[in-house]
C-alpha cells in the first residue's frame, strides 16, 4: 500500500511540474508580446523560474491535500 501511495504522489508532482513548464513556455514563447504581463521584463531569470516552481508545488500541494479529502470522506463512509 505504502508503495502505490508514494508512486501516486510521484506522479501528482511530476503532473504538477509538467503542468507548470506548459505554463511557462505558453505564457513566454506562444503569447504575443503585445498581451504578455512584462513581469519577464521587471524580474531575473532565477527568480521567474522560482515563480513557476513555487505555482507547480502550489499545484501539487492542492492535488495531495484533494486527494487526501476524498480518502478521508471515503473512511467516514464506510467506517
Amino acid at each position: 500500500m505504502d508503495t502505490w501511495k508514494s508512486a501516486t504522489q510521484r506522479g501528482l508532482v511530476s503532473g504538477a511540474s509538467a503542468a507548470s513548464a506548459v505554463a511557462c513556455f505558453v505564457d513566454y514563447r506562444m503569447t504575443p508580446d503585445r498581451l504578455k504581463s512584462g513581469y519577464e521584463q521587471r524580474l531575473s531569470r532565477p527568480s521567474l523560474a522560482l515563480v513557476y516552481g513555487a505555482f507547480g508545488l502550489g499545484l501539487a500541494a492542492g492535488a495531495l491535500l484533494c486527494r487526501r479529502g476524498q480518502a478521508g470522506a471515503k473512511r467516514r463512509e464506510s467506517g
